[in-house]
């Protein structure tokens, strides 16, 4: 992945901005976090903005929804931060 972007810098008293910034990386996608959500809500959410076809939808045993890639194991090893 390559991330394009302008950024601000401050030290001291002195600034500049609109720096450009390159970062090329690879980037691990273990999936989006959609709170309680029910599938429909979850995928009502992300779908403007990826391709559901090589996503899916699960849900943990507190009832927190993800949209996980559909060649993972997911539903039995969901990492899940944050109180719920």
């Amino acid at each position: 992945m390559i991330i394009d972007a302008l950024c601000d810098l401050y030290l001291n008293e002195a600034f500049s901005n609109r720096l450009p910034l390159k970062i090329e990386t690879e980037v691990d996608f273990f999936g989006i976090l959609c709170g309680r959500n029910s599938e429909e809500n979850s995928i009502k959410s992300v779908q403007p903005f990826l391709d559901m076809r090589n996503l899916k939808w699960v849900q943990n045993k507190y009832g927190v929804s993800v949209i996980v890639p559909k060649d993972t194991n997911m539903e039995s090893n969901l990492l899940v931060l944050g109180k719920y």
